[in-house]
């Protein structure tokens, strides 16, 4: 029977085959640190709590019309934004276990405990802690993970803040804190 390949052909595709499936692994596999850092899960609800799933539903997107990075990060951390916060890893006051797994099981990423969220700068006190800046000229919303107080940021992600239409649900809660003299409130 006749070879498909020539041995040496083939030790050449076998090898190109290894060196694309690792490549495929760097890029896409599991890191090498295993789990994400506390940094990074908070990073990753920021991203989350800014996608134009979540603005759409959001008080956020009937408040503020034009949509700018500024007003988001004001708003993300008034008392009406920290509401539709997800709620901190670990902590059982607010929600069952088991509406934590459903909340788990519908894709929502909890708040790492031990990593305080701030806009605009780090605030004095020590510890982790994710600052959350904007970029209005060109739509960037911008996070910097700092490890201790002090320092260069351990971590630095910025993604483009999408337009959102207001849903439906968003119309109607914001119509009603109008009707009851409610504001989205200013940053703390």
């Amino acid at each position: 029977m006749r070879e498909m390949f020539p041995p040496r052909f083939a030790a050449f595709l076998l090898l190109g085959a290894l060196f694309m499936l690792a490549a495929a692994v760097l890029r896409y596999g599991p890191r090498w640190g295993g789990e994400p850092s506390d940094l990074e899960r908070a990073a990753h609800v920021v991203r989350w709590i800014t996608a134009p799933a979540q603005l759409s539903r959001s008080l956020y997107s009937a408040v503020y019309p034009e949509g700018r990075p500024s007003d988001l990060v004001a708003f993300l951390f008034s008392p009406a934004g920290t509401a539709e916060w997800p709620p901190e890893d670990g902590d059982t006051r607010e929600f069952s276990e088991e509406e934590r797994q459903a909340l788990r099981a519908t894709g929502v990423p909890f708040r790492p405990r031990g990593v305080r969220m701030v806009p605009h700068a780090v605030r004095p006190g020590g510890g982790k802690e994710l600052v959350v800046k904007f970029d209005d000229a060109r739509r960037m919303i911008r996070v910097e993970g700092f490890p201790a107080a002090g320092g260069a940021p351990a971590l630095t992600q910025e993604w483009e803040l999408a337009r959102v239409t207001p849903s439906p649900m968003a119309k109607a809660l914001y119509e009603e804190h109008r009707a009851l003299g409610v504001g989205p409130g200013k940053s703390r």
